[in-house]
């Protein structure tokens, strides 16, 4: 589900504003790190990663497109319904709930942002689309981890 929308235009104007209210709380740097976060995303997805040709069409293969057997989830209470699961690539996704969907994806890259929240990765998935994905309430040792 999409829980969390980035509005980067907003939020530049928002800093924008506050910076012109009171200088002092530095809002332009705010701004500007968002406007320079914003154009280097854009430039790796339509670079799609500086990744080799080769490189890139091996990582797509290796792509799940489909699932074989039954997927269960735990859960702290037992559902009476059955979800059929199903792998998706990001176009097949919608706003809002997409029951049933596992996105089937690739991290190329971890787009640095120290000590920013959300953590961000540009991924790629099984149809060579590139995207970025955001993801709150993750513990910074995650990025370490990768």
């Amino acid at each position: 589900m999409l829980e969390y929308l980035e509005r980067y235009a907003e939020a530049v104007q928002d800093y924008n504003l506050a910076h012109s209210i009171d200088p002092n709380l530095q809002a332009d740097q705010k701004s500007g790190k968002i406007i320079n976060f914003v154009v280097t995303t854009s430039s790796l997805i339509t670079s799609r990663g500086k990744s080799q040709q080769k490189r890139l069409l091996d990582m797509i293969k290796s792509i799940p497109t489909t699932l074989s057997g039954e997927m269960r989830f735990p859960q702290v209470e037992e559902v009476k319904t059955t979800t059929v699961y199903r792998i998706a690539s990001i176009g097949d996704l919608i706003n809002g709930v997409n029951d049933g969907a596992i996105l089937a994806a690739k991290i190329v890259q971890i787009l640095d942002r120290p000590t920013e929240v959300p953590i961000s990765f540009l991924s790629v998935d099984s149809k060579g689309v590139y995207f970025v994905s955001s993801f709150y309430h993750a513990s910074q040792d995650l990025k370490q981890k990768l």
